[in-house]
């Protein structure tokens, strides 16, 4: 995903999410400020994805997608979409968020995740 910011930022002024449940390093946020020109980090507690995943699999979805899903953060796209022109997805498991909005979207899906990691 760092290179991907990396060369949109070269032409595009970037608003990136970010669902974790970890704080990210000092080095990710330097990286944020340097290359995009607003973030939004949100945390999902352990509380939330138990939550989720039983909600998901109540209504059929896939656990990954489900695991990531809130309500919360697609309020955050949904408001953030208005000003941007397009959506970028870093994985189909937050392809959700962008399904429903107005805007071309784009999904990175790579073949091999641990290609994609290393």
């Amino acid at each position: 995903m760092h290179n991907h910011i990396k060369i949109l930022s070269k032409n595009y002024q970037l608003t990136v999410v970010i669902i974790c449940r970890t704080k990210p390093t000092q080095d990710d946020f330097d990286f944020l400020q340097q290359y995009t020109s607003s973030y939004k980090i949100f945390y999902l507690s352990k509380v939330t994805i138990m939550f989720n995943l039983i909600s998901g699999v109540l209504k059929g979805e896939a656990l990954q997608v489900a695991f990531f899903y809130a309500n919360s953060i697609q309020q955050f796209i949904n408001n953030e979409s208005l000003k941007n022109d397009f959506i970028f997805c870093n994985l189909i498991r937050v392809a959700k968020y962008a399904e429903e909005l107005p805007k071309p979207k784009f999904i990175d899906i790579v073949d091999s995740l641990s290609i994609n990691y290393k």
